[in-house]
């Protein structure tokens, strides 16, 4: 006579949800509106803003700022991963997918664009295992001035290439 398996239940995790913008202000205002909303409606949130590196992709190309800015991301990863296990929500600004936009811009070939994303992405989640956002929201705020017009470009290829993003 067997015994039944003892099913093994696996812990709880919370949902990671990316605010991106190429409009700092903009992505602040509406995650914390969103951190606060869900607050508001008794879940337990966390929420975090990462800021990239000062140093620009101009000054020494796309793929080392990418690099630069996932390793930031990665020295997060940890506390981020806890977040998930204590919280229901996880809100999170300036994370894998702004590292993406921001550094995309250096690419003005969309097919060597796309490229660099999905190398990126392979480097962020299967290299440095940074956790994988459930949703990514871009928001998409009125164009400034004409250099946020590539910023708009990249972004939108984001949007248009992650199953899992709503713009």
């Amino acid at each position: 006579s067997k015994k039944p398996r003892a099913e093994k239940s696996l812990p709880k995790l919370g949902k990671l949800i990316s605010v991106e913008s190429f409009s700092i202000d903009e992505r602040h205002k509406f995650a914390g509106l969103l951190a606060q909303t869900l607050a508001d409606n008794e879940f337990s949130v966390e929420h975090y803003r990462l800021n990239p590196p000062v140093i620009t992709n101009h000054e020494i190309g796309a793929r080392a700022a990418a690099v630069l800015y996932a390793v930031e991301i990665f020295h997060q990863a940890e506390a981020i991963r806890e977040s998930l296990q204590s919280a229901d929500v996880v809100v999170i600004e300036g994370y894998v997918l702004a590292n993406a936009g921001f550094c995309g811009t250096q690419f003005t070939d969309k097919f060597e664009r796309i490229e660099f994303y999905k190398w990126l992405d392979n480097l962020s989640h299967a290299i440095l295992n940074i956790p994988r956002a459930n949703l990514n929201i871009i928001l998409n705020p009125a164009l400034e001035d004409e250099e946020d017009q590539s910023l708009k470009e990249s972004f939108k290829d984001l949007a248009d290439l992650s199953p899992n993003t709503k713009s």
